[in-house]
């Protein structure tokens, strides 16, 4: 395939010598871009942004591979991320941009897509296979096993170990067998758990409580009003039914039954969207009555400590929107805390 070498008049003169090198190379059969660089004496780059910019039409190079433990990575189609990880480990300091550059510029961008390409679906069948042994091995296992399973596959984030929900779910287990009526909040001190969240745990995984802590409350025409007040107020149901110790079904439902325009929620800061005032009483009641660290409120509440983190520092300005919501929710001025 004959190449004509067409480059506007007036260009550098040594960029003109350099594609005319280019161009002869090619039209004498090299098909190799180790070689038009060694022919040539410029640079992989430079090659293939020639053929870029000056519409070259060069034929398909044969790539120019100088770099063994890349190109190898290469072959097997791994991510720029695992790239940088197996350079990392062996002290080789070099930016995804720059594996990316390489890529490019030895002219294997082509090939390494393709690679990707036909690795993927390796890859999902291998995670197919992993996942299927998993399950397998849960079914196989005992009831803890299966319950501490459950539970970690129902949340996009816990920062409750493996180790201590099996530990948990056998002593729930362990004590049922032996029938004794033991609270949640006994069950939850062998693992520094309060009871909100040994309750929040079994209920995720429908396990009943052996003994509840305080018997269930009867609806009343005080949580109805509640309801009614909750709608002028920019906050969301699941906040009203915490407030008020009823379930998020019986506020979405009185407020369907008796046809209760509700306001638009509104948080008093554009913050983290998991920072609700839900979230931020339980918080704030964790750090003054349990005088506890970000880190162990995080824990208590299975939530991303950045969440913690956002709740705490923005305190002054939220705290006042919610005892100000405490005290027209349960129509009492003298509630002072953002908690009940």
């Amino acid at each position: 395939m004959q190449h004509e070498l067409q480059i506007e008049a007036g260009k550098n003169n040594s960029i003109r010598n350099n594609i005319s090198l280019v161009v002869s190379a090619v039209n004498s059969g090299v098909r190799s871009l180790e070689e038009l660089c060694t022919i040539t004496g410029l640079r992989p780059n430079t090659i293939l942004r020639y053929n870029k910019e000056y519409s070259l039409d060069l034929p398909e190079l044969e790539p120019y591979r100088y770099w063994p433990d890349i190109d190898r990575m290469i072959d097997r189609g791994l991510s720029l991320s695992d790239m940088k990880k197996f350079l990392d480990n062996n002290g080789v300091n070099i930016t995804l941009e720059g594996i990316r550059q390489y890529i490019i510029n030895s002219g294997q961008h082509k090939i390494w897509r393709e690679n990707r390409t036909e690795r993927l679906p390796v890859l999902e069948n291998i995670l197919s296979l992993i996942e299927r042994r998993i399950e397998d091995l849960i079914h196989q296992s005992d009831w803890p096993y299966q319950k501490a399973f459950e539970y970690i596959n129902s949340r996009n984030y816990t920062t409750y170990s493996i180790d201590l929900l099996v530990a948990l779910f056998r002593y729930y287990e362990e004590t049922e067998y032996e029938n004794k009526k033991i609270s949640l909040s006994k069950l939850g001190i062998p693992f520094n758990l309060i009871a909100p969240a040994v309750g929040r745990i079994f209920k995720t995984v429908g396990v009943k409580p052996l003994f509840g802590n305080k018997k269930k409350r009867q609806v009343s025409r005080y949580d109805t009003e509640a309801v009614l007040r909750s709608a002028k107020l920019p906050i969301a149901s699941v906040d009203t039914a915490y407030f008020i110790s009823r379930s998020r079904h019986y506020v979405s439902e009185t407020m369907r039954r008796l046809d209760i325009k509700k306001t638009r929620y509104k948080f008093p800061i554009e913050v983290n969207k998991r920072v609700t005032y839900r979230t931020a009483s339980q918080v704030y009641e964790a750090r003054d009555i349990l005088e506890a660290n970000e880190g162990e409120i995080a824990f208590l509440l299975d939530e991303k400590e950045s969440v913690i983190s956002d709740t705490l520092k923005y305190r002054e300005i939220i705290e006042p929107k919610l005892i100000h919501i405490l005290r027209i929710l349960h129509t009492n001025k003298s509630i002072d805390k953002p908690y009940l």
